[in-house]
């Protein structure tokens, strides 16, 4: 069980993970013109993990507030983006007049990112394995209901032995509300957390990896290879299949890439599918060129105990920024490297 501390009436706080250090292998094709992408990222270290319960809450809007002590808590509220101005949160105060929708205990897991795949599988089941082994009883997780109806996320929940508490009403009081911090700033995992999701959701774990996928974004409205399709008869050339993953459930995922040798994909969401590869894989990552910001894939892949490497692609137009950028990568060298990887 964990060992509650009192920070203030009413709000306690408790130590789920300490601080940590990871170490993690540079890209098997790394060459010293593009180490600056990567040595910034081969030790990286963090602060501890913490829980807060709070007693006695009501949730307005984005507004959290104990009524008890007459004081905003919302600042334990996680999110990625700019905190709501005072006009926001006196919209938030009126939503008091709807009746409340009321829970017991809950945890709060999510912030603004995580109905993206990559995020609920990286940032939030991390969280709730490390709540796991606290012992703690509860296992009430409170989600926006849009959320919840995301198949993904209510498979994991279940799997994992979670129960979803979906909610849609303004207005909500909790007897005892549980924020777990991250367990890893976003981007970064702690591996022995990472490996330990691929255990519990990848039961029996498989060892018979023979299998090559590409995993296209060709009807992606944003980051995708404007020339995806001159690379069709160079993937098909190496027995690499091309596959689609918008509308697949979280078991079909699953299914398909635990059995996989290799992933091979443009940055994005569709690469954390490297979970259930087993150990000893390889991904090849299509990035921006010159983009040193963007590595949580490669983060992820030295984790799970995979190789790594990249390819450059260059962006199109005046678009800089990874997420949204219309790229295009030389089929020659493409071809060049899989001929390499393929042969090894």
């Amino acid at each position: 069980m964990l060992a509650w501390n009192s920070l203030k009436p009413g709000m306690q706080n408790a130590e789920l993970l300490p601080s940590c250090v990871e170490y993690r292998y540079p890209p098997v094709n790394l060459r010293p013109i593009d180490e600056y992408l990567f040595n910034h990222e081969l030790e990286r270290g963090w602060e501890s993990c913490n829980a807060i319960k709070l007693s006695n809450v009501n949730i307005l809007g984005h507004s959290w507030m104990q009524w008890n002590y007459m004081r905003f808590v919302d600042v334990y509220r996680p999110c990625h983006g700019p905190r709501r101005r005072k006009r926001g949160r006196l919209m938030d105060l009126l939503q008091i007049r709807h009746p409340a929708h009321s829970f017991d205990e809950a945890l709060w897991v999510h912030d603004d990112w995580s109905g993206n795949y990559f995020h609920w599988l990286s940032d939030v089941l991390p969280k709730l394995v490390a709540w796991c082994k606290t012992d703690e009883p509860c296992r009430q997780v409170l989600l926006p209901q849009q959320l919840l109806l995301r198949p993904y996320v209510s498979e994991s929940l279940a799997l994992l032995g979670f129960h979803g508490l979906g909610f849609n009403r303004p207005h909500l009081h909790l007897n005892s509300l549980i924020v777990i911090g991250p367990t890893a700033p976003t981007g970064n995992f702690r591996s022995s957390l990472l490996n330990e999701i691929r255990d519990k959701l990848l039961e029996p774990v498989s060892k018979d990896a023979t299998k090559s996928f590409y995993i296209s974004r060709v009807d992606a409205s944003k980051r995708f290879l404007v020339n995806e399709h001159q690379l069709a008869p160079i993937l098909m050339s190496y027995d690499i299949q091309s596959v689609q993953l918008e509308g697949r459930s979280l078991a079909e995922q699953i299914e398909l890439f635990r059995s996989c040798k290799l992933i091979v994909g443009l940055h994005g969401a569709g690469l954390t599918n490297m979970l259930w590869m087993p150990a000893g894989g390889h991904v090849i990552e299509i990035r921006r060129k010159h983009d040193s910001h963007n590595n949580c894939y490669f983060a992820m892949a030295s984790a799970l105990g995979h190789q790594y490497s990249f390819l450059n692609a260059d962006h199109l137009g005046n678009v800089q920024d990874t997420l949204y950028a219309e790229l295009r990568i030389d089929p020659s060298l493409f071809e060049d490297y899989l001929g390499m990887i393929c042969s090894c």
